[in-house]
């Protein structure tokens, strides 16, 4: 028995975040092991899936940190709690309309139209959709 889900995810930063691209991240993480801290809602959800092929192919170690739900995940980015997330577009859409958040990118093979600022990954350098 398994799960299979076909999910487009962003990766999602407060809007004062150090962090302005996914270089950005990757260089930070490259420098400190294990010294940023992802928010996600289990260790077999879709943004954990994220969080370990970002590090397997960025050659990176994060801290991931599990929540109970996407909306405990973005309150605890919202609080300074974690430093990213990987969340779906329509969890974090309020958010990014009232510039709480920022999206550094987009897990899908193209830019989203809705989001059409936001890059994906390729085009930032890593290979993972």
């Amino acid at each position: 028995i398994c799960g299979l889900a076909m999910d487009t995810l962003l990766l999602v930063v407060r809007e004062d975040s150090k962090y302005k691209s996914v270089k950005d991240l990757i260089d930070d993480a490259k420098a400190r092991p294990k010294g940023i801290s992802v928010g996600g809602t289990s260790g077999t959800s879709d943004d954990a899936v994220m969080f370990y092929a970002l590090q397997s192919k960025a050659g990176i170690e994060m801290k991931y940190v599990p929540y109970n739900s996407g909306g405990e995940v973005m309150t605890s980015l919202l609080g300074g709690h974690v430093d990213i997330v990987w969340t779906n577009p329509g969890e974090a859409l309020g958010h990014l309309e009232a510039k709480k958040v920022r999206a550094l990118a987009v897990s899908s093979k193209e830019r989203l139209t809705s989001l059409p600022n936001v890059p994906t990954l390729k085009e930032q350098g890593t290979d993972l959709v």
